[in-house]
């Protein structure tokens, strides 16, 4: 292990949540030997060619009603096979990499996108592992993992469920993603939705380790070999070198970044707004890919599932305000999303990359935010955005995910209930609560206080 990189990571992720000011430990990964009592050890001894433990993972994306995408790395180059079936049935379905009419030996990163499947329906998988022949004299051997692991598909019958989302916690998952979840209770959660930002440096030299020592290894201990978490971009997670390979860990069957889905009442839309690049050919890219998703969010609207659903959500690290670096995304998606019609109705816009939470009910160019947090007005909400900069057609609560955010959204038919949680302290006490109606009302759930957006500019 290089220490250079573990010093370099330790450092970002405290900066990053130090405001945890109520911890008192992080998890720590280190590699080495488990000793495993078995009367028949001579038996039961995995095979030294058995690569179906993984080094990393696995972690579950892209939910569906009828698929879901399974991704894990292994110590080695192998071909990394996977085994399901239904849950309560005999036969297994495996499926191996293929590539060019062979068998893929190739990778470490495996990745399997699960299609077919039944809604609402609870499924079992194994990793299957298996070397070349080029590789080991024992190349027949086809390891099953031992462990047998679930998911279940996503229900559009199910009316009331629980989500969580995070944001901007810059490589420090280790010191984060525990209180996060714990103390805002969000282990019973549906899936999880990360909004950007989830790495400090990792792009400019090692994207392997810095994503998975910094959080996807965590993501796998605590939920994500059994629900899935839906994974965005931040200008942080695109940048260096290593930015091209962000698929080999995040796949997706189309290549994109961006995505949509629904579960009974309410549908989900995760838009990728990057960040303006330098390069002029990569900044040409970039307001390319903003045009790809805006045409591509107006043909959603007209989408069976956007039809169907009580409750809109969309999702952007960046936000969407006309200034700073922020105006790209307003142009792109703002008269989109200003629709007030029943059917075109966004009932909610929630974004990362500010660090400090604000919410900006619709058609009002004030914040609130919980009356005991006693807020300065000279010193809050944004160090970026003015009043001016708030869009005169805002028809949409819009959120500013906190550092290091730890929101619930609980959904109903009947309402959205969205807590921001102060997981500094123990007790999780709240930055905001409010629910959203179907007819796009906002209501408060905690006493607020409200003032002008941006009032000072620090």
């Amino acid at each position: 292990m290089n220490m250079g990189k573990w010093t370099v990571f330790c450092a970002a992720g405290a900066m990053a949540c130090g405001a945890m000011a109520a911890n008192d430990k992080y998890v720590d990964w280190q590699w080495k030997a488990v000793e495993v009592q078995d009367k028949d050890a001579d038996s039961n001894v995995r095979n030294q060619m058995d690569f179906t433990v993984p080094v990393h993972g696995p972690w579950l994306t892209l939910p569906s009603e009828t698929g879901m995408t399974v991704t894990w790395i292994t110590r080695v180059n192998c071909a990394g096979g996977i085994a399901y079936r239904e849950k309560g049935a005999t036969n297994w379905v495996e499926r191996w990499p293929v590539a060019c009419g062979l068998i893929d030996y190739s990778k470490d990163v495996h990745c399997h996108h699960l299609s077919g499947l039944k809604p609402a329906t609870e499924y079992e998988y194994q990793l299957l592992s298996n070397m070349s022949a080029n590789d080991t004299a024992y190349h027949m051997i086809l390891a099953r993992s031992r462990e047998i692991r679930s998911f279940k598909t996503l229900d559009q019958k199910r009316q009331n469920y629980k989500v969580f989302l995070t944001s901007d916690f810059h490589g420090g998952g280790r010191l984060c993603i525990d209180p996060l979840i714990d103390r805002s209770g969000a282990a019973d959660a549906d899936f999880f939705f990360f909004l950007g930002d989830n790495v400090e440096d990792g792009m400019y030299n090692d994207i392997r380790y810095f994503t998975t020592f910094g959080f996807l290894d965590d993501v796998t201990r605590k939920w994500g070999q059994f629900k899935p978490t839906i994974f965005m971009r931040g200008n942080h997670d695109i940048a260096g070198r290593d930015a091209g390979k962000y698929g080999e860990y995040f796949p997706q069957p189309d290549g994109k970044t961006y995505y949509a889905f629904r579960q009974g009442p309410c549908f989900f839309v995760a838009i990728d707004t990057l960040w303006p690049r330098s390069e002029k050919l990569q900044q040409e890219q970039y307001l390319k890919y903003l045009a790809e998703q805006a045409e591509w969010l107006k043909n959603l609207k007209r989408s069976k599932d956007w039809q169907a659903s009580v409750f809109r959500v969309v999702m952007f690290h960046v936000p969407m305000f006309p200034g700073e670096g922020m105006k790209d995304p307003y142009k792109f998606f703002g008269e989109i999303l200003a629709d007030e019609s029943k059917e075109g109705r966004v009932h909610a816009v929630l974004a990362g990359h500010e660090h400090e939470y604000a919410r900006v009910n619709p058609n009002t160019k004030e914040t609130r935010v919980a009356k005991h947090l006693n807020r300065d007005p000279k010193k809050y909400p944004s160090r970026y955005l003015k009043a001016s900069q708030i869009p005169d057609r805002f028809p949409y609560v819009s959120v500013l995910c906190n550092l290091c955010e730890a929101m619930t959204i609980q959904v109903s038919p009947e309402k959205l209930e969205f807590r921001s949680h102060d997981v500094s302290t123990a007790e999780g006490k709240l930055f905001d609560a409010f629910a959203v109606h179907p007819d796009g009302k906002v209501e408060d759930l905690i006493e607020t206080t409200a003032f002008p957006f941006g009032s000072a500019r620090r």
